[in-house]
């Protein structure tokens, strides 16, 4: 189980390293976040941008 903390007039979720590590998430990555209908909440990594694709080759 996770809790949430308070991040200045945020709110943060700490994710522990082997989900990251699993997930293929580093600190400072974006993601998208939904609540669906059922209350869960979604997270999904966002695909690189254009720029760090560019950056790769």
């Amino acid at each position: 189980m996770q809790r949430l903390t308070r991040r200045g007039n945020s709110t943060g979720l700490r994710l522990p390293a082997s989900g990251m590590e699993a997930a293929g998430l580093q600190p400072g990555d974006g993601v998208y976040v939904r609540l669906l209908d059922t209350g869960d909440i979604r997270v999904r990594v966002i695909a690189a941008s254009l720029g760090e694709l560019l950056a790769l080759r």
